[in-house]
Parts: C-alpha cells; structure tokens; sequence
C-alpha cells in the first residue's frame, strides 16, 4: 500500500479505491490484485458498503429506488446490488452531481468486468459455462484487458438462439451504454485517449457526441491502430440497429414517426432486417424537417462514405465479392467503396451492387459527405467557396470550377476526379437536361478560359477601339447641341438660313 498509495489517508473507502484503481500495475502481487477484486465486486453487491454512494446517493435513491433501498437496509446482503442497478438505470434522473459521478464508476467498473454486476452474474452464468468460460478465465487474471466477458457473450449474440433472452437482454443494455459513454466502453475507453484529445477536445460524453466524433476521424492515417479496431466494433454494431444510435434517435423520433405515416421507408425492409430505420432516414435525408436529426443522418452518412462496414448489410451482402475483386484492398478509408465501384459491373450480388450504387450516389451528390472530398478539400472548401451554401450538389461545383485555380490542392484535385459522377446510372439529381454536370463545368471553365486568352491576346486594339469609338459619340452630341452657333462662327453669314428642328436632326 506504501508504494502504490503513498499518502493516501486510511478512512472513508480511499484506500481501497486507490489499490483498485492500481489493480494491473505489476508492482502489485497477483494476491494482492485478487483479494483487491473480490472486495470490490462484494461492494457491488450491498449499496452501504460504498461510502460514497450511500453518503451522496441516499436522497435519491429514496426518491428514485424506495423498495431496493428499503431491501438494501436490512444490509444482509440479500438486495444483490438492486440499489445500485436501480440508480444506474435511472442515471438521468438523479439530482446530486456527486452522486452522478459515483454511480457512473460504478457502471464503468461493471461494463469492464461482468462479474461486478450481480444479476449479470445471475441470468448469463449458463451462458458464459457455455460460451465464454476461456474469456472469463482470462478477464478475472488480466493486468488492463476489460470487457473480455462481454465482449464474448455479443460475440455469441450475432448467431440467433444462442444467447439466452434474459442475458440477451443485459447485454443489450451494456451495448446501447456504451455507445452513449465511451468511459462505458471498455475497449475505447482503454485505447482512445490520445485520439479524443486530438480530435474530440470539448466534445460531450453521455449521448453518444464523443463516439460520433471518434468514429468520424477513425479512418485519418493519424489514428492509433488500437483505437481503430476498438472503433470497428462500435461502428458494426450501430449498422445493426438504430438503437446503437442514440443521437439519430432521439433527434428524429418524430420524422420517423412521419416518414412512416407517409409510407416513405421501404415496405420490403421488415421489422427483423438489420439497420431498418437507419434506411429509413438515410434515404430520406432531404426530406427531414428537424435541423438536429438531419445533422445527425449526415454524419451517419459520413461514416458511412468511409467505410462500407457502416452501411446497414453491405459488408455481408458484399463479403464475396470482396474477397473476389479486392483481395488485397485493406478495408476502411473508402478503399472497399472504390475498388466495387471501378469493378461494378463485375459484382455478382444483386443486394451488393444495389448498395454500392446508392452510397455512390450520396458521395457524388455532396462534397461534406464524400470521405475524401471531406478530408482532402477542407482548406479548399473555406479557401474556394467559403460563401457556398451546403446542400444540392453547390460546394462540388464550387471545387471543381475551381479545381485548375493556383493553391487548389492536388489532393483535392485528385479526389474530385475520382469521383466519375458520368459512371453512374439515374444519378437525376446530378444531370439537367440530359447532360452531366461534370461535363457541363468543364464547359462553363473552358468558355471562362477562351474569354481570358481572347482579351489578352487584342488588348491593345480593343483599347484603341474603345477610345476612338467613345471620340466619335462625344463629337457626334457635341455638333447636334452646338452645330447652330458653329455654322455661324465658322461658316460666316448667308442670305438666308434653313430652320431645322433640333430633335429631329438628332
């Protein structure tokens, strides 16, 4: 304790918590570690054991959770951390900021370990005989591995059946926590501390505002490879379901609502096929009301340009054409994206080419969602068209009349080139009249150039011709006012002179 927890003062549970928090340092013996563990997870199972809670969770949880907490006060044990799961459940509902904090460790502790939660250990424990004794073995005597437990059991989930529903169920909690509070998911919360730094400095935790921007910059070459692969997992997961995606649903709850009134969501989706709604608002971005969720869609669609994996069923639609067109592509960066768009015609899958055509569409369609547009053109974006409204296709046309310009990035260049909006079939929103609208700006920017050669070349004589042109109307309205009296002046007196009238001779 003397090395680990030097000046810490005995009392109110801090030593215990500060040998916990030490837990995987290798200067404590593994004996140490286990006895460490087994205290904690006996906290987890009785609410007045923890100091802190009991000292700031008390008045709500009398408001929150009065039959647990009545329970719990018997303090024989026999409450099976009912106040606490009570408490974590109704996180949003409590009133004490102190308390807050408390029981967010304590949910953080149990999303790391499967064995603190005691009714987790009660509805999985066949399951995890079953399925996942080997990671169990492993989680109890790992040095800083989290989440190996759980991590296991949603492994087994994905095959239906196998999972019980009960546990089924726990699990599902855990996951949709862990997409709202990167602090409740282990794997990014052990690997993604530089990179939320980086990136995500100021950025909310809690409703899913962290996660989102990780998963926006989980493809830039500067990203750790262990954040990464953390990141893949929470990305496959919200592609599944629109529950994993907090933001979107609570932001558009009621232009789901509407959409569905209005049959714009696809009939033949059915309620079991995965990533239904987030179909649903996807395909329907442009006709959503509220600002929020539309903003939400469109970085759900950003991901979704920069990996195939973020699409609802394009990966396992398009597994095999994968391993036969792009064996040798690494997948993420939009590099699975383009290698099945170059070999379109060669895909087999109807559902495969089906989905790569409407996320081609998107990209072309949108110089902010496009992956590489977005991350190769930024400086082009406030540098070029700084004064272009988002929306309809205006910040692509901006960058490519603007693409030959001097300072115009050949990583840009490079990326509007590679978009081959001509390749697409019924890309209506990008073709007026028939024509395609990469055709038509290289029209409009070689008309701007025959112009400027044009003027360069006869500048001289087009000056000469400007001022001899305006001489010859000066003079011409100089004689119509004045031709009378310069008759007189030079011409010298006549027998007789003809009146003409000053408006008609003009």
């Amino acid at each position: 304790m003397e090395k680990l927890c030097p000046g810490v003062e005995p009392g109110g549970g801090r030593v215990w918590a500060c040998l916990f928090k030490q837990r995987a340092s290798p200067d404590m013996p593994r004996e140490c570690a286990e006895v460490v563990m087994a205290h904690q997870k006996l906290k987890h199972s009785e609410f007045f054991l923890n100091p802190s809670l009991a000292k700031h969770c008390r008045a709500d949880a009398e408001r929150l959770c009065p039959s647990e907490l009545a329970n719990a006060s018997k303090r024989d044990f026999t409450s099976h951390g009912s106040v606490i799961s009570c408490l974590i459940k109704k996180r949003s509902e409590i009133n004490n900021p102190d308390c807050i904090k408390a029981v967010g460790r304590k949910h953080g502790e149990r999303a790391a370990d499967a064995s603190m939660d005691p009714a987790h250990r009660s509805v999985c424990r066949a399951d995890i005989d079953a399925y996942c004794r080997e990671a169990e073995e492993r989680q109890k005597h790992s040095r800083g591995t989290k989440g190996l437990v759980h991590k296991c059991l949603q492994y087994h989930m994905s095959v239906p059946g196998t999972i019980s529903d009960a546990c089924a169920e726990k699990e599902k909690a855990y996951m949709l926590a862990a997409s709202k509070d990167t602090q409740l998911n282990p794997a990014v919360d052990q690997h993604c501390k530089q990179a939320k730094q980086r990136w995500c400095e100021g950025e909310p935790d809690g409703e899913g505002h962290l996660t989102v921007c990780l998963l926006l910059h989980m493809h830039y070459e500067e990203m750790e490879v262990a954040c990464r692969e953390a990141l893949e997992g929470e990305q496959d997961k919200r592609a599944s379901s629109l529950r994993f995606n907090p933001l979107v649903k609570k932001m558009c709850s009621k232009d789901l609502t509407r959409l569905t009134e209005e049959k714009k969501c696809k009939a033949d989706h059915g309620a079991k096929r995965a990533g239904t709604w987030i179909d649903c608002v996807t395909d329907n971005v442009e006709d959503i009301h509220d600002t929020d969720c539309k903003s939400a869609v469109l970085k759900v669609m950003q991901m979704q340009s920069a990996d195939l994996r973020a699409v609802p069923r394009m990966h396992t639609a398009c597994m095999e054409d994968l391993r036969e067109l792009c064996p040798k592509t690494a997948p993420g960066g939009a590099r699975w994206h383009e290698c099945l768009r170059q070999k379109v015609g060669s895909v087999r899958s109807g559902e495969c080419k089906e989905l790569v055509l409407k996320v081609w569409r998107a990209d072309n369609n949108s110089a902010t969602l496009n992956f590489k547009t977005r991350k190769h053109c930024a400086n082009e974006v406030v540098g070029f068209c700084a004064d272009v409204q988002p929306g309809e296709s205006r910040v692509l046309r901006c960058l490519a009349l603007n693409s030959q310009e001097a300072g115009f990035g050949e990583k840009c260049r490079k990326s509007i080139s590679k978009m081959n909006i001509s390749s697409l079939v019924g890309m209506k929103s990008l073709r007026t009249g028939g024509h395609n609208v990469m055709n038509e700006l290289e029209e409009i920017i070689a008309r701007f150039r025959i112009r400027d050669e044009t003027i360069g070349e006869n500048a001289v004589l087009l000056m000469f011709g400007s001022v001899g042109f305006v001489t010859v109307v000066i003079a011409w309205f100089v004689w119509c006012i004045f031709g009378e009296k310069l008759r007189k002046i030079f011409g010298g007196k006549s027998g007789y002179a003809v009146v003409v009238p000053r408006d008609l001779d003009c």
